[in-house]
């Protein structure tokens, strides 16, 4: 999106688009805006973002009261469907995934998916609603995982959508993760001294598990990605597609898929600021602070 899209993106929601964009760039954790209606509110980061998008995308009409805490849920139409998700004032991408549609270059349709990074359940909802054959979603984090479990139950895609309470990484190890932490969708999954014991399941053991013959798969789980390099190639061509997020760049995960013989698109990077100590840990270890998002496709 150029700079002159973005700032009519936040002309068109925003009265005080000017102040909100220097304070969104300046990273505040607290963004004061004023609407087209002249309500005043305040704001975290991720709701400022969230609003442009359902402005720009979804034009729901209650998503103020909902951000203000009057509604327990949003809901609004995707095509004929009316969807109700829980926890989407600070969780999920929704505007980005029902709205840009994202996924949508992953075909879905007929396909398995596997989706790890499941989040509120809106990216495999997204998929289930766009004809997939069948989701087997991850979510490590209790919180959003009980979300995720709630919404695919409200929407009636229990039929379509099996989730698990399981992050991605090396098979059959066990971490403990606080109970009370969501997926922000800025930190990794790290083991707590106390918590709620997740297994982590390697695309091997999914595979195997679920007796997949092919597949497409689904990224986003902060920093997991580069699990991808302790796959075998053989593993890694059960998938006819594969996108995921990276967040401290990318030229290893393109190399290692395009050595198992898949051509490669990045599709989004930028610059990342590396906040999250984690994040910032690692990249200083790759030495590089690229964010974005890369699509591969099986030759």
């Amino acid at each position: 999106m150029d700079l002159l899209s973005k700032i009519q993106k936040y002309k068109k929601s925003y009265r005080n688009f000017i102040s909100v964009i220097i304070k969104i760039r300046k990273s505040n954790k607290s963004i004061n805006v004023i609407l087209k209606d002249g309500t005043s509110h305040t704001w975290t980061f991720g709701q400022v973002l969230q609003y442009v998008l359902f402005v720009s995308y979804i034009k729901k009409s209650n998503v103020v009261d909902y951000f203000d805490g009057k509604s327990e849920y949003l809901s609004f139409n995707y095509g004929d469907t009316k969807l109700i998700f829980y926890g989407a004032r600070n969780d999920g991408d929704i505007g980005h995934i029902f709205g840009s549609e994202d996924y949508k270059i992953l075909k879905p349709e007929n396909e398995i998916v596997i989706d790890i990074g499941a989040n509120i359940g809106d990216s495999p909802i997204y998929f289930a609603l766009n004809k997939a054959k069948y989701v087997i979603a991850l979510e490590p984090y209790p919180y959003t995982f009980n979300l995720a479990v709630q919404n695919i139950k409200a929407n009636n895609l229990n039929d379509k959508i099996t989730i698990l309470n399981s992050g991605y990484g090396k098979t059959s190890e066990i971490v403990k993760v606080d109970e009370k932490m969501r997926n922000t969708g800025r930190t990794i999954l790290v083991s707590s001294n106390e918590g709620k014991e997740v297994k982590l399941y390697s695309l091997e053991t999914l595979i195997n598990e679920f007796d997949i013959k092919e597949a497409v798969l689904k990224i986003d789980c902060e920093g997991c990605e580069y699990n991808l390099l302790n796959e075998d190639d053989g593993v890694l061509k059960k998938f006819k597609r594969i996108i995921l997020e990276f967040h401290y760049g990318y030229k290893n995960i393109e190399s290692k898929l395009k050595n198992a013989g898949f051509s490669t698109k990045v599709l989004r990077i930028q610059k990342s600021g590396g906040e999250e100590p984690s994040l910032k840990s690692m990249a200083l270890k790759n030495n590089d602070y690229t964010w974005g998002i890369l699509y591969a496709e099986l030759i």
